[in-house]
Formats: C-alpha cells, sequence, structure tokens
C-alpha cells in the first residue's frame, strides 16, 4: 500500500535541501513527508489522507502553539485555507500567527522544480 524511504541530510541546510535528497525516490506525482523526530497524533494521517482523498492537492498539516513559542518553528500565514507565507523562527512579534507547520505534508512532485529554482535564485 505505500512504500518508505528514509534520507539523511548531510549538513544542516533547511527542509527544502533535505527534500532533495528524497528526490530520487519519488515516483509518483504526490509524496508524503514526516519529520522523524517529531511525535504525531494518530488522527494527523487520517485527517491528511481524507483532504487528499477528497481533493487530491499538496497538503501541509499545521497546529497551534502558545504565541510567545512561535520563535521555536516555522511559522505559517494562511488566507483561508490556504497557506500565503512561511516564516522560519519568526521573532515573537514578527509572527504572522501561532500555526506552525508539523512537519507532516503530502506534497507534489513539483516541488523538486521549485526547490531547485529557489536554490539557483540564492546562488545568483
Amino acid at each position: 500500500m505505500a512504500h518508505y524511504a528514509f534520507v539523511k541530510q548531510l549538513e544542516v541546510a533547511g527542509t527544502g535541501n533535505a527534500l532533495l535528497y528524497a528526490e530520487p525516490f519519488v515516483s509518483d506525482d504526490y509524496f508524503m513527508v514526516i519529520f522523524p523526530d517529531t511525535i504525531y497524533p494518530p488522527e494527523t494521517f487520517k485527517d491528511m489522507m481524507t483532504a487528499f482523498a477528497a481533493r487530491p492537492s499538496s497538503i501541509i498539516a499545521v497546529h497551534k502553539v502558545p504565541q510567545e513559542d512561535v520563535y521555536k518553528y516555522g511559522v505559517v500565514a494562511l488566507d483561508g485555507d490556504r497557506i500565503i507565507d512561511f516564516i522560519e523562527k519568526p521573532a515573537v512579534e514578527d509572527a504572522p500567527s501561532s500555526l506552525i507547520w508539523n512537519g507532516a505534508a503530502i506534497l507534489h512532485k513539483d516541488i523538486f522544480t521549485v526547490l531547485k529554482d529557489i536554490a539557483t535564485d540564492t546562488r545568483t
């Protein structure tokens, strides 16, 4: 029903960099990302799969943390149910919300093209 692959990031360079290590293992249009150092409530994956079955598209799981703790996480800004911005470890006063990405996502393989474009932009 599922194929699992684990990749190890050789240097600390962000989640996008780690995802690029996984690209050779992705053959389907969509794949799931799960941070291995996070404990997830069981309903996280059930809810993600239910949402995906209803409307196949990329899904990023988020949850709320106390506002004073946002500086520890990647914080998302929403417009309805769409993520419009992602700020890594913002100052508490600069955080657009108290919703954080918890490290679980269903992503389309086009993310690899976007990540490569971002990496190229930051080098020029």
